[in-house]
């Protein structure tokens, strides 16, 4: 008889969770999904039938059937997290990151004291930081990249476990709370893209785990504390984009795994600390936008692993080092507005890897070596405004090329033909050398020309026919120069230029019809040829014409044709030095024109209101 009891015990007991239904936290999730508004996918999958939840799609269990994880990451949840959250107190894991949910966070997370990871990067969530946090003291992980939370950071952790702490990317203000420094377990710490004001606390520097500090894009102010040099483990330090002045401290030097160290867009000035150049692990030295001053040591050449290094806007002198890439594989160099003298680093392209070039806005003499034209790497290059000398090299491997800009220099020689191999340049900018002889038909082999730039030159010789094979062209600049012959029947075929420059050459014949065909024309700089005939009626449809028109210093005759009125978006418009006759009246629409100038020809009758101020 006591065997039957407890046979039947056995079965009661075994039976006793079917009885009783769901459990508390399978009622609490069902609760939390009237305001989380889950895909089919999921809901169809949480049911009210089953004795635990741990079998619901996104839900974990321990052996004890509580839940400890809910990770519905990037699963098209939108709705809003509701206080139910708080219920489920055995819960160590929530991911709802990559999601749509929106809202606060609610109160009720302070319950979940058992939580270590709390992911809700990607979201739509707002409102404040609620100081229930402070109850969480086993969280390690706390991410909410990319919401829109405000307010300040008023919760805090006495025995703080935190390994990463990521809050990038919201409208958080406040300043960085000091109790951070007690989080020596922290590896990450990142609050990019705030509105983060104050210093950055010296207490940074008890982090002796850190490898990540990512304060970019705040309003941080002050000095950069020497302290951080006590972060042993540090690969990155984003510091961009602050108000942080002063010098950068040299103890920084003892950061010898120190991979990436962003400073860019601050107001930092003086030497920059030489003993940085040496760290063997560096990968990107970005500190564009600041005043640092001094020279770049001949040991920066020596850095194995350097990919990028951005310091355009300071203001550096010296030589920049001539066995610069020579060790390494470079990918950006942009040394754009120093005052770096001396000659361009020959071998800077040795490991076939750079993309980006720029040494524009220096002092640079010497020529351009051929290891630049023929980098097959090589993206985008710019050596505008130095003081470089000789003929360009020719080109090789230049496929990849798509941005070439040479300008204001004194480049001599013919333009090369070998050009044509850069099948996918789309802007090419060689203005204000002393380049000599034609241009080259190849230049019809660069169909992916938006804008070519040859002004200032000594070019002579016809506008090659091929040129209209480049039929995406938008910007075309020939002008000061002494090119000749019937141009502008050629141009007629680039239908999407919105800027030509001709002036200030030895065109000829007359302005064809087929101008017409340039509708989307802003400006059209004609002056100074030897264009003769009369001014087409059929320019009035160019009605896009806002920038400019000019046909000044030409051999144009008869009178303005009334459809010019039609130009009613025109700012400037010089029709000097024609043998033009008849009236102005047909100008009267032009409201918009500030510069205006139609001297030395043989116009009568009365001046247009709107002209009157300009005569």
């Amino acid at each position: 008889m006591e065997l039957e009891i407890w046979h039947w015990l056995l079965i009661f007991f075994s039976l006793a969770p079917l009885s009783c239904g769901l459990s508390a936290d399978g009622l609490a999730l069902l609760d939390l999904a009237k305001t989380l508004i889950l895909p089919s996918s999921i809901s169809s999958n949480w049911s009210a039938n089953h004795a635990t939840p741990c079998t619901w799609k996104g839900v974990g269990c321990d052996e004890m059937s509580n839940v400890v994880s809910l990770n519905l990451s990037n699963s098209g949840v939108s709705g809003f997290l509701g206080p139910q959250i708080g219920l489920m107190k055995h819960l160590k894991v929530i991911n709802l990151s990559g999601n749509s949910i929106s809202g606060p966070l609610p109160t009720s997370i302070g319950n979940c004291t058992k939580l270590e990871e709390l992911l809700l990067l990607n979201n739509q969530l707002s409102g404040r930081l609620p100081d229930t946090l402070s109850n969480i003291e086993a969280l390690k992980v706390f991410d909410i990249t990319n919401n829109g939370f405000t307010g300040e950071v008023h919760f805090r952790f006495e025995n703080c476990k935190l390994e990463i702490f990521i809050l990038s990317s919201n409208y958080l203000r406040g300043e960085i709370p000091v109790w951070v420094g007690n989080c020596s377990s922290l590896i990450q710490l990142a609050y990019f893209n705030n509105s983060i004001t104050g210093q950055i606390p010296s207490s940074i520097g008890l982090l002796g785990n850190l490898s990540y500090l990512v304060l970019s894009r705040n309003s941080l102010s002050g000095t950069i504390p020497p302290d951080i040099a006590n972060c042993q483990m540090l690969l990155w330090l984003h510091l961009d984009g602050n108000q942080l002045e002063g010098t950068v401290p040299k103890e920084l030097a003892n950061l010898r795994n120190l991979q990436q160290i962003y400073l860019f867009n601050n107001h930092l000035t003086g030497e920059f600390p030489e003993d940085i150049w040496s760290i063997r692990s560096l990968k990107i030295v970005a500190i564009y936008n600041n005043n640092f001053t001094g020279q770049l040591p001949p040991v920066l050449a020596e850095l194995k692993h350097l990919q990028e290094i951005l310091l355009q806007s300071n203001s550096f002198t010296g030589f920049i080092p001539p066995e610069l890439g020579v060790n390494g594989s470079l990918v950006k160099v942009d040394f754009t507005n120093n005052s770096f003298v001396g000659t361009i680093p020959p071998e800077v392209c040795s490991g076939r890897k750079l993309e980006v070039f720029n040494l524009g806005f220096n002092l640079l003499n010497g020529s351009i070596p051929s290891g630049i034209t023929d980098c097959p790497s090589l993206r985008r290059v710019i050596l505008r405004k130095n003081n470089l000398v000789g003929s360009i090299p020719q080109f090789g491997n230049c496929r990849n090329l798509d941005y070439i800009d040479l300008s204001y220099n004194s480049l001599s020689g013919d333009i090369p033909a070998s050009l044509n191999k850069c099948i996918n340049v789309t802007f090419v900018n060689w203005s204000r050398n002393k380049l000599a002889g034609p241009i080259p038909s190849e230049i019809g082999h660069l169909v992916s020309l938006q804008g070519l730039n040859l002004s200032g030159n000594r070019l002579l010789g016809e506008l090659p026919v091929q040129i209209s094979r480049c039929s995406k062209l938008s910007q075309l600049d020939l002008s000061f120069n002494s090119l000749n012959g019937p141009a502008l029947t050629t141009v007629s075929n680039l239908k999407f230029l919105s800027r030509l420059r001709l002036q200030e050459n030895k065109f000829s014949g007359g302005l064809p019809d087929s101008l017409s065909q340039l509708v989307m024309l802003i400006e059209l700089q004609l002056g100074g040829n030897i264009l003769g005939g009369s001014i087409p009626s059929s320019l009035g449809t160019l009605v896009k014409l806002g920038i400019a028109l000019n046909l000044s210093r030409n051999g144009l005759m008869g009178d303005i044709p009334p459809q010019l009125g039609n130009l009613v978006e025109l700012q400037s418009l010089d029709l000097s030095f024609n043998n033009l006759t008849g009236g102005l009246a047909s100008l009267g629409n032009l409201k918009l024109l500030y510069s205006f100038n139609v001297s030395y020809n043989m116009f009568s009758g009365p001046v247009p209101e709107n002209l009157e101020l300009m005569f």
